[in-house]
């Protein structure tokens, strides 16, 4: 029965992940925004090698699976945009949310996560009390696309 049951598992392993592998592209290009984001995602000093915790996550997945993965950084909106279009594979250090989730595939398991906080001088006339609508009379100036916008919403 188990020489049976070992048969049979490797046959199915065969027929279904054979062409699951031979469908794996070759290469892979992932987008990145212009910004260093030390120390998950940066240009070293030659200002060609990106490196940090990401890509070295990506590459060695890469690596198991014979894949080359090439980097390009764009402006953070262009990004998203070729993202989004299909002109590019995938991105880096994006954040959740609704309007992505319709054309990014975002893993139940994720690489890192990040905490928003928000600051101001100590004798600013700004009081931030924990509650987002206390800023509503404020212009707070954001990077365009950067995804935080589920707390600007909420203002």
């Amino acid at each position: 029965m188990n020489k049976l049951f070992f048969l049979m598992t490797l046959i199915c392993t065969i027929f279904v992940c054979v062409p699951v592998i031979h469908a794996l592209p070759e290469k892979l290009l992932i987008a990145r925004g212009q910004s260093d984001y030390q120390p998950y995602e940066y240009l070293e000093e030659d200002n060609k090698t990106v490196t940090g915790i990401t890509p070295d996550i990506i590459n060695e997945a890469a690596l198991m699976l014979g894949i080359k993965i090439s980097y390009k950084s764009y402006p953070w909106a262009r990004a998203i945009a070729m993202t989004k279009e299909g002109k590019v594979d995938g991105i880096m250090q994006i954040f959740k949310t609704q309007e992505r989730i319709k054309f990014l595939y975002f893993p139940d398991i994720e690489i890192g996560f990040e905490e928003t906080a928000f600051f101001t001088h100590n004798q600013s006339e700004v009081k931030y009390s924990g509650n987002i609508q206390d800023l509503k009379p404020y212009k707070i100036g954001a990077i365009r696309e950067i995804g935080r916008a589920s707390c600007r919403e909420r203002v």
